[in-house]
């Protein structure tokens, strides 16, 4: 069970991230992921990940919307699809090989990068 207060809280942090990264035009994982980690304690990668998930979400919300009222391009749309997907399985090896070293520095920079804030 799920404690309704922290339910309240993750509502808040995401109403929080939605209004400013729309104000700003930033995407709002750039304030929930440091959020969730700083102010919740989650890890980090989890963090991105559920952001991750977020962006899929509501990117294929917008996405069925615009294609209903065919101002989408189909076919580049596929095009680029096929092309991000490759590229994000032909690096994703090569970047966790590159960065898993250099983790734990990473991590600890974000973190007094955005406690400063």
């Amino acid at each position: 069970m799920t404690d309704p207060a922290l339910i309240l809280l993750i509502a808040a942090i995401s109403l929080i991230a939605g209004l400013l990264g729309s104000l700003v035009g930033v995407g709002g994982g750039v304030i929930v992921v440091p959020a969730l980690t700083l102010l919740m304690g989650v890890d980090i990668r989890t963090a991105i990940a559920a952001s991750i998930v977020a962006v899929i979400a509501t990117s294929s919300g917008a996405a069925s919307g615009y294609v209903r009222q065919r101002l989408t391009n189909l076919r580049l749309a596929m095009v680029l699809e096929v092309a991000t997907a490759a590229g994000a399985l032909s690096t994703t090896k090569p970047g966790t090989a590159v960065a898993m070293p250099f983790r734990d520095e990473i991590d600890a920079l974000v973190k007094k990068t955005y406690g400063k804030l």
